[in-house]
């Protein structure tokens, strides 16, 4: 900043050189910004099942009766919300809706077994082997979340049921298993 003639500013070049750092801190900084919105587009919808699941498994517990976390299927099976149902086999139907969402642009959810679409929890709040409503499917143990098309840098996600070990958490399965944000390593 020059002083001349009692008038203070800055130079053309000042401003020139200003203007070129901004621009190559933006450079920098826009695939960080990229990545982490993409994998913002996964956290987000795995920490929502996996806190669905905790209040299907809640409201089990606070009403004492069973109760349902169902996933909404749409076209071509993919994932596009869900539902928590309170199950009365006496009452017609025998599923009481409790809570629904519904999502679109949901990242890519492989499910585990690939037929299972609801986990059923007892009066206890513990994970039915059967479910109540459809049981001939097995229940949901885990959903693996990821980009329908990869991109660097963004991880994918496990949303795994697991009452014996760790409940049920969003974990990271590129990670080892023996780190706490890793997944528990898949049984036989």
């Amino acid at each position: 900043m020059k002083a001349g003639n009692g008038i203070r500013g800055f130079t053309l070049i000042e401003l020139m050189v200003m203007v070129a750092l901004l621009a190559l801190f933006l450079a920098l900084a826009t695939p960080s910004i990229g990545t982490y919105l993409e994998n913002t587009k996964i956290r987000n919808p795995g920490d929502e099942l996996a806190g669905a699941m905790k209040e299907a498994q809640t409201h089990a517990l606070k009403a004492n009766r069973p109760t349902e976390f169902v996933l909404t299927l749409g076209a071509g099976g993919a994932v596009v919300g869900w539902t928590i149902n309170e199950i009365n086999l006496t009452a017609t139907p025998p599923e009481t809706e409790i809570k629904r969402a519904t999502w679109q642009g949901s990242p890519n959810i492989v499910r585990t077994p690939g037929q299972a679409t609801r986990i059923t929890f007892n009066e206890a709040g513990r994970v039915m082997a059967a479910n109540l409503i459809a049981p001939g499917i097995p229940p949901l143990e885990r959903l693996d979340l990821s980009r329908a098309v990869a991109m660097d840098g963004v991880m994918p996600l496990r949303v795994e049921v697991n009452m014996l070990r760790r409940g049920i958490r969003v974990c990271a399965p590129h990670l080892a298993t023996t780190d706490p944000k890793g997944c528990t390593p898949l049984g036989p």
